[in-house]
């Protein structure tokens, strides 16, 4: 098997966080090259700030350090982390970059930013 594919489909390759700043730069692109109206309108655009500071709380790091195992996508665990946001979320590090999408979005009052955030959650589904 090739050293960048998902295990459970082999067709596919595997989804790194850092994939997750592709939409958004393609979303901050779109708004600058097309407008498509402002959405939230000011200043209720700065409730963007709430997902985007609870995705940014969302450090899952820490956990992962504290359990001894490597933090780096597709590297071997060497434990299981259960426990704190790990216990609602299967992964709380993909789900902490939709909320910065999200949230960045509603920052810009785009209605064409928000379509970077079901577009990565489709894309680490």
């Amino acid at each position: 098997m090739e050293a960048g594919t998902d295990v459970r489909h082999p067709a596919r390759p595997r989804a790194s966080p850092l994939v997750g700043f592709l939409p958004a730069l393609i979303a901050v692109a779109a708004v600058s090259a097309l407008p498509a109206g402002e959405w939230p309108p000011r200043p209720w655009s700065f409730l963007g700030l709430v997902p985007l500071g609870l995705g940014l709380a969302l450090a899952a790091e820490r956990q992962f350090v504290r359990a001894g195992t490597p933090v780096r996508p597709f590297t071997e665990p060497v434990a299981l982390v259960s426990d704190g946001m790990f216990r609602l979320s299967r992964n709380p590090m993909y789900l902490g970059l939709i909320l910065v999408l999200t949230g960045a979005a509603l920052l810009l009052s785009s209605p064409l930013a928000l379509l970077a955030a079901p577009a990565y959650g489709w894309w680490v589904q």
